[in-house]
């Protein structure tokens, strides 16, 4: 990773409290669209989130089955719903068909970039953040302009897992499966392909990134705030996840509330 800007001092990072706003988009096959909806709803929850984009990435016009949102829902609003055919599969190469993840992910964005709000989050559909993570976006890292957060794979409502090949020494500090997740619009970032994945795997778009500037403001956030849900769905990789050592963790009680409602 390139050189950045790098504050952590609490005091710095709370001087310049005002609202604003934050844009979420979601890249989401058809199959996993509902769960998307359960997982989005938390963030729709908060006043600082004003837009969610879901991009459905495997159909080229909206199937009105696949929308499962309460109309009467206070929180409908903030969703809307996009989609494109942007071929399916991991494992299969693009000229075959395989999922195109860089094109999707950047179809996202240039809608979202259109939209009135001050930073940009990706979110995948087995995502969930703390809810108070949204209003410390606005209000105590206004001055940066990308977050880094630890991500933390739950395997129940008190506990996460962590294998230590995720672990990685990033600017001093140990991190658990760190991730840029937040930027500011300002920044109009787009995905690029891995060259490592690309040399490697048939499907050349699989774990892109976005390619930071240097000299950007960069915050870390140790405090946990983000966590995968894919070990507790026992979907892909949960054999790798097994593989490490469980520890206690102490999520807010609203978002405890609402897995309950998410792993029914």
């Amino acid at each position: 990773m390139s050189d950045h800007i790098i504050n952590n001092d609490l005091a710095y990072c709370k001087q310049a409290k005002y609202t604003c706003s934050v844009g979420i988009f979601c890249t989401v096959s058809s199959d996993e669209l509902q769960l998307a909806f359960k997982t989005l709803s938390i963030a729709a929850r908060s006043e600082f989130v004003s837009k969610i984009l879901i991009l459905i990435t495997d159909n080229e016009s909206i199937n009105e089955n696949f929308i499962s949102l309460d109309s009467s829902d206070i929180f409908s609003h903030k969703f809307e719903v996009e989609c494109g055919n942007y071929g399916s599969g991991y494992e299969t190469a693009i000229r075959d068909g395989g999922y195109d993840q860089v094109s999707a992910r950047n179809a996202a964005l240039d809608i979202l970039y259109k939209k009135d709000v001050d930073w940009v989050m990706q979110h995948d559909a087995d995502d969930v953040y703390d809810l108070s993570f949204y209003e410390r976006i606005c209000t105590d890292y206004a001055e940066h302009q990308a977050i880094m957060t630890e991500c933390y794979t739950l395997n129940s409502n008190s506990s996460y897992i962590v294998n230590s090949k995720l672990c990685k020494v990033m600017y001093g500090k140990k991190l658990i499966n760190p991730h840029i997740r937040v930027w500011k619009r300002e920044l109009k970032l787009k995905f690029n392909k891995s060259k490592r994945v690309s040399d490697t795997y048939a499907n050349e778009t699989r774990h892109c990134g976005v390619e930071f500037p240097d000299g950007m403001k960069l915050i870390l956030i140790k405090k946990p705030s983000h966590y995968h849900l894919h070990r507790l769905l026992n979907k892909r990789h949960s054999n790798f996840l097994d593989k490490g050592n469980t520890h206690e963790i102490k999520l807010e009680e609203e978002l405890k509330e609402k897995l309950k409602t998410i792993l029914l």
